[in-house]
């Protein structure tokens, strides 16, 4: 599951836009207004897309972990965290009844389980394409007719019509949920790095071009998908434990 940064202090309010070119930050109160009154007349904002767009991207991702350096996350985490933020708002705003804001997805956990699933392509330009008003017309419809498919299906089949390019999301089976062990030793190697390097943004970038591998390849690294014998595994590994051993940081496993 990824890092749920949405309880922590300060980011609900990290966002951005960047609409005529100038840099302006806005709460997450005004980012709700704007969802709720687009949904209301029915036509999308583009200084709301500036800011959902902005926001969801590698800067401000950047950004983020240079103003929290003790959050143990990376940036899918951070973007993942973002679609939940924005999704739940376009949710509570479609749905007036708070009781049922969640009717389409039995509850939030599950809405998260569900944002987990989506594989490393989608991110970013996906997400950017992500259709919140015509999300929030077809959630009213539903919530409006009293729907009672099954949560979990209707949750797959929004966000598989919603995000272009995903034909489908990672079945559960294929979920890796008895890697706890390799999960939690791999986020202390990844961790010991960026105490090591705290001025490093592109932390990400920097391990996969010295491991020789892609970004992607490291996020399944760093979520245990890829086995201990993995090439892959043991160039990411090796590039950290050089990369700390090159300050003399210390290595978690040593």
């Amino acid at each position: 599951m990824f890092i749920n940064l949405c309880n922590r202090p300060g980011f609900l309010d990290y966002n951005f836009s960047t609409f005529f070119d100038r840099l302006e930050k806005w709460p997450e109160s005004a980012v709700k207004d704007w969802i709720r009154q687009q949904g209301e007349s029915r036509s999308w904002d583009p200084y709301l897309a500036s800011v959902m767009d902005f926001t969801i991207s590698e800067p401000v991702c950047w950004a983020f972990f240079r103003d929290h350096r003790d959050v143990p996350a990376m940036d899918r985490d951070f973007y993942l965290s973002k679609f939940c933020q924005f999704l739940t708002l376009a949710i509570s705003t479609a749905i007036q009844d708070p009781a049922r804001h969640f009717l389409c997805f039995g509850g939030y956990g599950a809405l998260c389980e569900e944002i987990d699933r989506l594989p490393d392509p989608v991110l970013l330009a996906d997400l950017h394409r992500f259709r919140y008003l015509t999300f929030q017309m077809d959630l009213r419809t539903a919530a409006a007719s009293d729907r009672r498919e099954a949560p979990r299906e209707v949750c797959v089949d929004l966000l598989e019509k919603y995000l272009p390019g995903v034909s489908r999301l990672r079945p559960a089976d294929e979920m890796d949920y008895d890697g706890a062990d390799r999960r939690a030793r791999r986020h202390a190697l990844h961790q010991a790095y960026r105490e090591c390097y705290p001025e490093d943004p592109s932390w990400v970038k920097t391990i996969a071009t010295k491991a020789r591998c892609d970004a992607s390849d490291y996020h399944k690294w760093h979520r245990a998908e890829l086995g201990d014998d993995s090439a892959t595994t043991q160039n990411i590994e090796r590039a950290i434990r050089e990369l700390l051993a090159a300050r003399s940081c210390s290595d978690p496993e040593a």
